[in-house]
């Protein structure tokens, strides 16, 4: 559905490239690899409700499992890959949890190839609160309370993630200050880093 939007746009406004407005990853080289430490170190979980990941046959996406294990996410023809995303877990109180993931170097044998990246991000509109849902037979049965303290908006809360995403400077100073590889985001709420 986004593919032939992107080619359409490439088209009327006459770009050299159908394929211009992609976001592709352009195969790196074994040192440019090693010198991003092959993707190990960018565990993370996205900010939104759902992000919704249009497949494709190189391999590049890792989820973190239970017990600390990172596996590839294998790209059936035809499939999206839907990652839960920070917003959904905060309206469930955590019943539902944000996908840690990474998007790794592809396996040795894949990576001659270019990657397209096509996603989708869905988040709530700013003034959403984010507090558990409360008319959830489902989540009241579970007692979930509110994993922030207060009444923290949509609004509040990408502008905090994103300080920490967008700014790595900022998020150097603050990881280490709890000693336990935690931030606080906003309002006591935590993240943290996810490593190899």
């Amino acid at each position: 559905m986004v593919s032939p939007l992107l080619r359409l746009f490439a088209i009327v406004l006459q770009l050299p490239d159908e394929d211009y407005l992609y976001m592709i990853y352009h195969p790196r080289t074994e040192d440019e690899w090693k010198a991003a430490d092959y993707g190990k170190k960018g565990g993370h979980t996205d900010l939104g409700t759902v992000t919704l990941l249009f497949r494709q046959h190189v391999a590049g996406l890792q989820i973190l499992g239970e017990h600390g294990n990172w596996t590839w996410v294998s790209a059936q023809p035809g499939t999206i890959t839907v990652n839960l995303a920070d917003t959904i877990s905060h309206l469930t109180g955590g019943w539902l949890k944000s996908s840690v993931h990474r998007v790794a170097a592809p396996p040795p044998d894949q990576r001659e190839y270019n990657r397209t990246g096509l996603l989708y991000f869905a988040r709530p509109h700013n003034d959403t609160v984010l507090l558990p849902i409360t008319n959830s037979p489902v989540l009241q049965k579970a007692g979930v309370k509110p994993r922030s303290e207060g009444n923290v908006t949509m609004e509040q809360w990408v502008k905090a993630k994103q300080t920490l995403q967008l700014n790595p400077q900022i998020a150097e100073e603050r990881y280490p200050k709890n000693g336990d590889g935690t931030v606080e985001v906003l309002a006591g709420f935590k993240d943290q880093k996810y490593k190899e």
